[in-house]
């Protein structure tokens, strides 16, 4: 292999692990952030069949908008 395409690779790969290790991070802090909003709907007065509603109709509205947003964003 020629020393530009070994480069490429090399920029490529680090660029790969800056992404992962932000989607990572994300992630985490998501998955970090769950039990602390099902605490606030239970002191709120929410109980288990609503807040699992809630979380349900969260995640469908980031699926559809997330979507939608997303192709425009891609244009």
């Amino acid at each position: 292999m020629s020393k530009r395409v070994v480069f490429m690779l090399m920029v490529f790969c680090w660029i790969l692990y800056q992404l992962l290790w932000y989607d990572a991070c994300c992630a985490a802090g998501d998955w970090l952030q769950g039990p602390y909003v099902y605490a606030l709907y239970s002191f709120y007065g929410y109980d288990k069949g609503d807040i699992g509603r809630l979380f349900i109709a969260g995640f469908g509205s980031s699926m559809l908008f997330g979507t939608i947003v997303g192709s425009f964003a891609d244009r």
